[in-house]
């Protein structure tokens, strides 16, 4: 169950499951695809850093 406050009282948000296992399977599937949403953004990140770094490089080299 999830709770949050209305004013000020304790609400529902969501209704707990008949079934729990099949909840548990979309909280796992769920948790799959925030690791591989947030393992493409890491990757980004390295990528986009990587790309900054070798483009400082660029401007620094002499012209020769």
């Amino acid at each position: 169950m999830v709770f949050t406050t209305v004013g000020n009282r304790l609400a529902v948000v969501k209704p707990p499951s008949s079934d729990a296992s099949n909840d548990k399977d979309v909280d796992d599937a769920e948790f799959a695809r925030r690791i591989k949403t947030d393992q493409k953004r890491q990757k980004s990140v390295k990528q986009s850093r990587v790309e900054a770094i070798e483009e400082k490089a660029a401007f620094k080299r002499p012209i020769s």
